[in-house]
């Protein structure tokens, strides 16, 4: 049995065992749930039922009160109750939160039925805010809540980021591409700091000691779980979106200073679903399906064109070819016979599927007694790309139980998420080169390659391309075919909360919480492409163990008092301990014996690897505390400190503090108000506060040196990188914010005015040789973010009835970042380099004071050279049919002084735009997504535009109408001299990246059941995503992030989901 063959077997165990507990303990909740008390015999016995008026259903848990007494009861798990009254005129008072409070005379009667009606307004609704709660008409921040209920069900979203795409003001989601499991982008007010680094990639033998993948804090936002903050943004792909029960976001510093040196870029609280007191077992089945269709492909050339292009090229006299070969291949009579031949192979429907599938399963058992509410859930979801190969595969197990008692209260919530990909896109290791990881680009190589290539040969064999002289010639098809990799990812979460209520309204809480990331991905290449035969004595083989783990107790004590009917004070203060665990290691080996060998016998290789290993240890310690007052409900007021100590950062700046103010008006609240009686809510708010980002790698204080072997080179080198700074401190972010909320009839609406200022950002300065080092990192770069937020929303039920309801919502951002201050730096080179032909050829960015952050800097494209400006071009290495470049300082010398900025990589303006119509038992929903104002430049329109006659790669059919004499085309190039001028870093390539989209469109069908039915509903969903997009972007997809290569991507997909949702 295969070592793979084996893990699966262990994990079915594993998972057989996962089952059987979780079944025991659905038994052991279903016993406790049918465990009920006898009553008393009552001597004046009243029986009844409390229900909902919109519906019928039983409420559990109301409270029925003998008025002017102190005697009273609560309804069961069906709503039914039973109490003794005095007499035969006594007055029940029935209350359950949420609903209006009904009083009833009994005048008589022995039984009585109770319909109450739902009365929570929007400004009631609780809102999760840092260690507690608030009502939402009291918040002073810039705050967004989300009930998962209100996205579209029915969607195919395969994890909660997904959920959030273009819902929330401010808050820029961006997927980079269809692979699943891939990690997302969030940022949420813009980008508040530098990736100083992360621009550019090791030379094309990736030996480059010296390359440094990133430098510089992150700019994710804080996730918070249940109150536990998760380790890396890409955790929230381990949480099913079925679990979620809202979510709340943290904008502005007034609300995210009580996490201080985690919530510089924004706070995402997630709140997961949990059982109902006084409620019998539910259970709920959720199913969908869905299958993926390629949306776009890229236009090439067909094997006519192909061959007649190249014809054209390679026989014209003044072009210099890299062998006299290559046009036997271009005569006149060969073309005819390899074209007589009928091949015409479109490798991009050679490696893509037509059609692939999605499926997830998803069951909920939830329930309480009067003491006790619990949630237990499992979720399995595969997902297929149309890159083959590309299987994903999650598992979700999660149990949520509550206990609450008298004086004490008890949460705990467990977790344990499983996923495999098979997938190498995102299977990353040391030893890579240009040869072993072939199989991460097949969509690349299939958009490259030979149109008059065959797939296989005769005997069934992979062909190779019929031109011998190429500096490559693999056939798409064969890396994957010799390829096993996948990658395996294990995340438990064991997160604990309780609360004792010391004194009336002082309470003491305690959350500890752990988590465990395990990581393992294997590699095995059995045979590298050889001249166009396998070679079995050239293989490969890696394998990488990572783990990481997390471990946070916070014990904080919280205080409410109401003084008098005007005075409302609420305190927050305590103090919280974390520590941080990384560990990696990672080996090699090169040259098996035998094909068979690979990642589970890595000590068979010939040339093996001295294995990498890597480990960090990091802790924390805060303190922490909140003041709230509230005057008579109109006057709002709001202080937050916190004061934090992280072991990564110098020994003389290891400590900051942060600290934050809010103000809130509920002006609506006025007696010169009265007669505005429609408007139920204006409220003015204003907020300043700082926060940290701490959120960086380790070991940038201390000496930084590589001590390393590259690649398969046995040789052990020696370089010290960066300079120690013991002075190394937090990146601090401050922001000021004016918002208004307004409720007028129907219409809800917010506003917020912001400026975002980012300090002591961390830069890289270049060190004399005399220092022995080569850079230092220092706090320096500062960053402005200002811009405006608008939600508008808006119900129709009281022009419709009680039938249909349209309940639309549109939110808008918008925002501008500008660099104010490098350090003494004039500029600072960034993005990512040009890759064309084989060599790196420069820059696509620049960050300089008083631009974008993210700023394009290049050439720019003035047209092509035309005949008669032979003297002209001359200059410049050029001649008529070449691309032009300006030569802004007309110094006869094109280099940097002649780029501009020629536009941002991130989006000034995004609008999100939910329709939601409801007729009776109906439900339409439509989401419209926009993104304007970023640019992205497209190194796969540079390459499939320009041949490279080393390759003689497929091209676009935009160079068919290349510059001649005959047809002096100012936009496309001869494509005669293919040097560097063609590949120069311009806005030729620069492309306009806004788009709209109609993101997803859902149609819901809820079939109720009668109230005594043991099936409670039954709903039937239709949904696609991705449904079209306009846009003037030329690749395949827009909504990717300043630089558009198609090496290790998967087209993006349109799917159409049905879906069920049974419930018991």
């Amino acid at each position: 049995m295969t070592t793979e063959n084996s893990k699966f077997t262990y994990m079915k165990s594993i998972n057989n065992v996962i089952r059987s507990k979780i079944l025991l303990l659905f038994l052991f909740l279903s016993l406790r749930l049918l465990a009920t008390e006898s009553n008393q015999e009552l001597q004046n016995p009243v029986k009844g039922k409390v229900v909902t008026k919109s519906d019928g259903l039983g409420l559990p848990g109301a409270t029925i009160t003998i008025k002017g007494t102190k005697l009273s009861t609560i309804s069961d798990l069906d709503g039914n109750f039973t109490i003794e009254v005095l007499d035969e005129k006594s007055v029940l008072v029935v209350t359950y939160t949420g609903f209006k409070t009904q009083e009833i005379p009994l005048n008589g009667r022995t039984s009585i039925n109770v319909a109450l009606e739902e009365t929570t307004t929007v400004l009631d609704d609780v809102v999760v805010v840092g260690y507690g709660t608030q009502k939402k008409g009291d918040l002073t921040g810039a705050i967004t809540k989300i009930k998962a209920s209100d996205l579209n069900r029915g969607s195919a979203n395969l994890n909660a980021a997904q959920m959030l795409e273009g819902r929330v003001a401010g808050v820029f989601i961006n997927q980079n591409t269809a692979n699943p499991g891939a990690d997302p982008t969030i940022r949420i007010r813009g980008n508040g700091t530098m990736d100083v680094a992360k621009a550019g990639r090791p030379n094309s033998d990736n030996q480059n000691p010296l390359y440094t993948p990133l430098i510089g804090a992150s700019a994710d936002p804080l996730v918070i779980v249940d109150g536990f903050q998760l380790s890396h943004l890409r955790d929230m792909n381990t949480i099913s979106p079925n679990d979620i029960e809202s979510f709340t976001v943290l904008k502005d510093a007034s609300a995210t200073a009580i996490y201080g040196a985690r919530g510089a870029n924004g706070v995402i609280i997630i709140t997961t679903k949990n059982g109902r007191k006084f409620s019998k077992m539910d259970v709920n089945y959720y199913t969908q399906f869905g299958v993926n269709t390629i949306i776009k492909e890229l236009p090439l050339l067909n094997a006519s064109q192909y061959l007649n292009f190249y014809s054209d090229i390679i026989n014209n006299p003044s072009i210099k070819i890299p062998s006299d070969n290559f046009k036997i291949y271009f005569t006149p009579v060969e073309i005819d016979n390899v074209l007589k031949t009928g091949v015409n192979t479109n490798w991009q429907r050679k490696v893509l599927a037509k059609t692939t599938a999605n499926q997830s399963h998803f069951l909920t058992l939830s329930g309480g007694s009067e003491t006790l509410k619990y949630n237990v859930s499992g979720n399995y979801l595969t997902s297929n790309t149309v890159v083959a190969p590309g299987d994903y595969e999650r598992y979700n197990g999660k149990t949520r139980i509550g206990y609450e008692k008298g004086k004490f209260a008890f949460d705990a919530s467990l977790s344990y998420t499983n996923e495999k990909n098979n997938n190498d896109r995102y299977l990353y290791n040391y030893y890579e080169n240009d040869e072993n990881n072939q199989s991460k680009f097949t969509y690349w190589y299939a958009l490259l390659s030979d149109p008059t290539q065959s797939v296989y040969n005769p005997d069934g064999t992979f062909s190779k391309s019929r031109i011998v002289e190429l500096g490559y010639n693999e056939n798409p098809l064969y890396a994957p075919s010799v390829t096993t990799s996948f990658w395996i990812q294990k995340t438990n979460y064991l997160n604990t909360s309780m609360r004792y209520e010391i004194l009336p309204g002082l309470k003491l809480n305690t959350i500890l919480g752990t988590s465990k990331v395990s990581y393992e991905a294997f590699k095995s290449v059995r045979a590298i492409w050889n001249g166009g035969a396998p070679d079995y004595t050239n293989n490969f083989a890696s394998a990488v163990y990572r783990s990481s783990g997390d471990t946070m107790l916070e014990v904080f004590a919280d205080y409410n008092k109401k003084f008098g009917d005007k005075h409302s004070f609420n305190a927050v203060i305590g103090a919280s301990k974390g520590q941080k665990k990384y560990n990696d290691i990672e080996a090699a080996g090169f040259d098996f014996p035998n094909s068979d060998f690979g990642f589970d016998r890595l000590q068979a290789s010939s040339i093996p690897t001295p294995p990498r290993t890597s480990r960090f240890r990091s802790t924390s310690r805060s303190f922490f505390g909140r003041v709230n007052y509230n005057f008579d409900d109109k006057y709002l007021v709001q202080f937050n400190l916190r004061a934090d100590g992280a072991s990564q950062f110098g020994e003389n700046n290891n400590i900051g503090y942060f600290p934050s103010a809010s103000f809130g008006w509920k002006i609506n609240k006025e007696p010169f108000m009265k007669k505005f009686s429609s408007l139920w809510n204006l409220k003015l708010r204003l907020s300043y506060g700082a926060a940290g980002n701490d959120n960086l790698p380790n070991g940038l204080t201390s000496l930084r040196y590589t001590y390393d072997t590259y690649s398969s080179d046995t040789n052990l080198q020696l370089a010290m990188n960066y300079r120690p700074n013991p002075n190394l401190k937090w990146e601090t972010i401050t922001t000021t914010n004016l918002g208004i909320d307004l409720g007028y009839k129907n219409l809800t609406a917010t506003l917020d005015l912001y400026s975002k200022k980012s300090t002591d950002l961390l830069l890289i300065k270049d060190l004399p040789a005399e220092t022995g080092f080569i850079k230092e990192i220092l706090n320096q770069g500062k960053v402005e973010n200002k811009g405006v937020e608008l939600t508008l929303g808006y119900n129709f039920y009281s022009v419709f009835g009680s039938k249909m309801n349209y309940a639309p919502q549109i939110n808008f951002s918008y925002n501008y970042s500008i660099v104010t201050d490098l350090g003494g730096e004039t500029v600072i080179p960034s993005g990512t380099d040009i890759y064309a032909g084989r060599g790196f050829l420069g820059r696509t960015m620049l960050r300089e004071e008083g631009q974008p952050l993210n700023s394009f800097y290049l050439y720019h494209f003035d047209g092509i050279w035309q005949l008669g400006e032979e003297t002209q071009a001359t200059k410049y290495g050029a001649r008529p049919g070449d691309p032009k470049m300006r030569d802004t300082d007309k110094n006869g010398v094109l280099d940097n002084r002649d780029k501009y900025h020629a536009g941002n990589a991130d989006p000034t303006t995004t609008v999100g735009f939910a329709n939601n119509i409801y007729y009776k038992n109906f439900e339409f929903k439509a989401f419209f997504q926009g993104v304007f104002g970023n640019k992205v430049y497209n190194q796969t329109r540079l390459i499939l535009e320009n041949p490279d006659l080393g390759f003689l790669n497929n091209q676009s059919p935009v160079v068919l109408d290349r510059w001649t004499p005959t047809n002096p085309s100012n936009t496309n190039s001869s494509k005669l001299n293919p040097t560097t001028l063609a590949y120069r870093e311009s806005d030729k390539y620069l492309d306009d990246a806004s788009f709209v989209r109609l993101k997803e469109v859902n149609i819901i069908y809820h079939w109720k059941m009668k109230p005594e039915m043991q099936l409670r509903e039954l709903t039937f969903g239709l949904g696609v995503t991705n449904v079209f997009t306009v846009t003037p972007y030329k690749g395949l997809n827009p909504e990717v992030w300043h630089f558009d290569n198609q090496w290790n991507v998967n087209p993006y997909t349109r799917t159409v989901t049905l879906s069920l949702n049974v419930n018991f």
